[in-house]
């Protein structure tokens, strides 16, 4: 299995600096990198897309989809981690650290975010679907366009160091490419590869 993740496009609300929401719309900044990243994987052998069901990465997927004449499979399990009920508020309005608040989840895995959702069951719930990914649809090629959260949790997973998660790094339309064998041995080719922004 070929395992291609991408990020979604750069929103408004962060251009305006705003905490994102389910609804936040690609800039157009977004919208010409999700294009070039889409013009990057043109030449790919694609079977599957399939993409959180947020707005913005839906918008992502879609540009990419264009190529490929394949339906976009929304799925809510991609949807980002959200540790804070902040979504349509300014970013000055914040009365957090958000790297101090993501870590707290993480050092305390069951305890639940304002959305009632857990560090561990968000991590479950990346690791079942990668683990569906592999066992309904190897050896195929699969872009899955999500979010920073979301691919940090499965690097870190794969590169078996927990706190991965709290350190890698994932820039809009960021591509990373896993190859996974028959046995689920892997091998991670590239990490936050921004080359077709340059």
């Amino acid at each position: 299995m070929k395992l291609i993740l991408i990020r979604h496009g750069l929103t408004q609300d962060a251009t305006k600096k705003i905490g994102q929401s389910p609804s936040s719309r690609l800039s157009r900044k977004g919208i010409l990198q999700s294009k070039k990243v889409a013009k990057r994987l043109k030449n790919e052998k694609i079977d599957l897309i399939f993409s959180s069901d947020y707005k913005r990465a839906v918008q992502t997927a879609n540009e990419i989809a264009k190529f490929h004449k394949i339906k976009i499979i929304k799925k809510k399990d991609l949807r980002e981690f959200l540790i804070h009920d902040k979504q349509g508020k300014a970013y000055d309005e914040f009365d957090f650290d958000y790297d101090d608040l993501l870590e707290s989840y993480f050092l305390k895995p069951n305890k639940k975010t304002p959305s009632g959702e857990s560090f561990n069951i968000f991590k479950n719930k990346i690791i079942k679907f990668y683990n569906y990914l592999h066992k309904k649809y190897h050896p195929k090629t699969i872009v899955v366009v999500t979010h920073g959260h979301v691919i940090g949790l499965l690097l870190s997973h794969l590169l078996r160091k927990p706190r991965y998660f709290l350190k890698i790094e994932q820039h809009n339309t960021g591509l990373n490419l896993i190859e996974v064998d028959e046995d689920k041995k892997h091998k991670i080719h590239l990490i936050n590869d921004t080359a077709h922004l340059e």
